[in-house]
């Protein structure tokens, strides 16, 4: 070999030997570093458990925190378009504050104390012109009780809040009217009525001072003492009649224009009253006397001086021809205590008599009551 191949061999070789020791020097580098993380992981035994995690109560905080979600929960996306929920809550509005109450002032009672009864106003000091008094802003319980009760009293009548279906409503002392079981009026029927030998009624009737009144329900004249009946072996003293329109008893379902009824009472208190049923027709001198005279003021008695009036003349020509049957009064109290005889034959009445007591008080019938288990007696002659 030359000098110069000599000279050009020496840098190769150069070349070469630097190159063998940066490769030793990378790979006692890389032998070394994995050494030291080999070094650094802890072997564990074959037979090792795994630790079990302690478990740590969290520390109590004022606030309390949402518990974790599930690894399974996910939250959908929002559409296009849709607020962030940060944003709805900043834009949402601040509750308002608590109602507070303002501080009593000094002195005043807590509002938990029982109140107070507040004094009695001064009375204003009198003048010429004052106003009337005014009525105590408090009245006594019992005063405003019998206040109200006086305002809601509903007085019987024929129609409206007081009508016949209410009468046994509106006081305890009218219970039978709606409870009773032998109410009257009723329907008679002419061909069920059983014929008996009831008795012949033998009438003592005399002639009596004419004394009207108009209470409201019926023009009603008064008889002075001296008049009387005998039924069934006992004396009932003839009291006063009055008239109905139309009648209150109804025959074979039958309603006449007017009734009259004759009311006799006994010493024991038992009633016997007469039903005479009047007809369209000619005059009578009984209703022509009375309807001369009617007053027109309520519960106001009028006595008309030398008139006499004798209740004979209301009677029919046959009066031992009639029904008999146990019944009450036709009004309120409604008491089932009436001995009643119906006469089977009627009287006249004049068209004009029978618009004027209509005219006067009204209609004035209750309406046929349920005969239920009693029977009509007709008397056998």
């Amino acid at each position: 070999m030359s000098d110069t191949d000599q000279q050009n061999a020496k840098p190769e070789t150069t070349q070469l030997l630097g190159l063998w020791v940066v490769t030793m020097v990378v790979a006692i580098i890389f032998i070394s570093t994995l050494s030291t993380r080999t070094s650094e992981s802890p072997k564990e035994p074959a037979d090792a458990k795994p630790a079990q995690a302690t478990h740590v109560e969290p520390v109590q905080s004022a606030q309390k925190m949402a518990p974790p979600l599930d690894e399974k929960q996910t939250m959908a996306p929002l559409p296009a378009g849709h607020p962030s929920i940060e944003q709805l809550q900043a834009e949402a509005p601040a509750p308002a504050p608590a109602p507070t109450m303002p501080e009593l002032p000094a002195g005043h009672p807590p509002l938990d104390a029982p109140p107070v009864p507040a004094a009695p106003m001064p009375a204003p000091a009198a003048s010429m012109h004052a106003a009337p008094a005014a009525a105590p802003m408090h009245a006594p319980a019992e005063h405003a009780k019998a206040d109200s009760h006086a305002q809601h009293e509903v007085h019987w009548g024929y129609e409206g809040e007081g009508g016949p279906e209410q009468w046994g409503t509106l006081k305890k002392e009218y219970l039978a009217c709606g409870e009773g079981a032998q109410q009257s009026p009723t329907n008679i029927d002419a061909k069920a009525a059983i014929a008996t030998k009831v008795g012949d009624i033998a009438f003592n009737y005399q002639p009596s001072p004419l004394e009207i009144v108009n209470n409201g329900h019926t023009v009603q004249v008064n008889f002075a003492p001296g008049s009387s009946i005998q039924f069934k072996g006992k004396t009932f003293e003839l009291l006063q009649f009055h008239f109905h329109s139309p009648s209150e008893h109804q025959i074979d379902y039958r309603y006449f224009d007017m009734e009259a009824h004759l009311v006799h009472k006994s010493a024991d208190g038992a009633l016997a009253v007469i039903g005479v049923m009047l007809e369209r027709g000619e005059s009578n001198p009984v209703m022509d006397a009375v309807w001369e005279h009617i007053p027109h003021e309520i519960n106001k008695p009028k006595s008309v001086v030398g008139a006499l009036v004798n209740a004979e003349t209301l009677l029919p020509a046959n009066r031992n021809a009639y029904y008999h049957y146990m019944g009450s009064l036709t009004t309120p109290p409604c008491s089932e205590i009436v001995n009643w005889i119906v006469m089977q034959d009627s009287i006249s009445v004049t068209d004009g008599q029978v618009t004027t007591f209509v005219n006067t008080v009204g209609e004035n019938n209750r309406p046929a009551q349920p005969m239920h288990r009693r029977q009509v007696l007709t008397n056998a002659q």
